[in-house]
């Protein structure tokens, strides 16, 4: 078994939680458990990274810009 579905409550709240054994890292959480149930299919029939996600796909990086500057901030980092 690659991945496995847990339950898990945080402050009164439940979420879905796929977890990849190999790598042991927390692939995503959801909300509701029938798009939980459909991710850990997808991932179970070999989908994605087939149980080997590399860390840095799971990086989250802040955002400085807001859709309303994205072209701006697009003009100013290439000199455009």
């Amino acid at each position: 078994m690659k991945y496995s579905l847990h339950t898990v409550q945080e402050d009164n709240k439940e979420f879905h939680c796929i977890y990849e054994h190999e790598t042991e890292q927390l692939i995503n959480f959801y909300i509701l458990k029938e798009d939980a149930m459909k991710y850990y299919d997808f991932l179970a029939k070999g989908g994605a990274f087939d149980g080997f996600t590399p860390k840095y796909m799971l990086t989250e990086f802040e955002t400085t810009h807001t859709t309303d500057d994205i072209n701006g901030a697009f003009e100013t980092e290439f000199n455009l």
